[in-house]
């Protein structure tokens, strides 16, 4: 009976961890010492073939669990592969207003992801860069990795 149990326990847990929605496109950066200085900006470069006109763009953190703000402001500058740019400031929730994670915490790390765009067009083509800054402070510390996920429309 217990071996049940645990079985059908774990079983649930593996149901409930493939059932999230996985990007298509990710790319991650690491912040050396876990000290992100402002004027370090994050380089990717996604080649995106496909024209959908309905993607979804979302910005990942991993994150030490004491991070001690509520919220990070990132800068995002996308230059497109015929060079035409374009800037956006987004605002990552890490805690809610009562101070509890919005994301995953084991341990002594944090994982969110934050969808910053619905219904993104990549009408053109191939290698889309992005940059992402932080707007936060000098040196922003307890950070351990910032990633650009590009997640496809789901079927109707």
């Amino acid at each position: 009976m217990r071996k049940n149990l645990i079985f059908s326990f774990i079983v649930a847990i593996l149901c409930l961890a493939s059932c999230k929605e996985q990007p298509f496109l990710k790319q991650y950066q690491e912040i050396k010492l876990l000290q992100w200085k402002q004027e370090n900006e994050l380089k990717y470069e996604l080649d995106i073939a496909d024209k959908e006109p309905n993607y979804q763009l979302g910005i990942a953190l991993r994150y030490n669990a004491h991070f001690p703000h509520k919220s990070v402001k990132l800068t995002v500058t996308t230059t497109w592969p015929s060079g035409k740019t374009n800037q956006k400031t987004y605002e990552i929730q890490v805690r809610d207003d009562k101070g509890n994670h919005k994301g995953e915490v084991m341990g002594e790390m944090g994982d969110i992801v934050q969808i910053v765009e619905t219904n993104t067009p990549f009408v053109e083509a191939g290698k889309h860069k992005f940059s992402i800054r932080q707007e936060e402070a000098k040196e922003l510390g307890g950070i351990q990795e910032v990633g650009v996920l590009v997640f496809k429309p789901k079927a109707k």
